[in-house]
């Protein structure tokens, strides 16, 4: 069952569908709102969370689970340093990946 739920999340998370993502901004502009009071943040870190619970319940997963906002939000700003040409899905993706794995789900 492990191998199978593993299997959907890589399919369900990859970047490489062609499956058309509204509202992310890049990385890049993730990282210099997070870096100053710029009030576009607020509504990038909004979307994270959205995009992050929606695929929690598409996957009938609670990856969310015992984790906060903020310390989200730091893996968030951890992965676009790396990857500031990303977009936000990419950096959803890849925080869900660690959270299931963090709750071994």
């Amino acid at each position: 069952m492990r191998k199978l739920t593993a299997a959907l999340l890589i399919l369900c998370c990859s970047s490489t569908m062609a499956i058309e993502i509204r509202g992310a901004t890049s990385c890049g502009n993730w990282a210099s709102s997070r870096q100053s009071s710029n009030p576009a943040a607020g509504p990038n870190q909004l979307w994270m969370l959205a995009y992050l619970s929606g695929l929690a319940s598409a996957l009938h997963k609670d990856g969310l689970k015992g984790t906060s906002n903020a310390s989200i939000f730091l893996i968030v700003d951890d992965y676009c340093r790396k990857n500031p040409s990303e977009y936000l899905d990419d950096a959803g993706n890849e925080v869900f990946r660690e959270l299931l794995k963090k709750n071994n789900l």
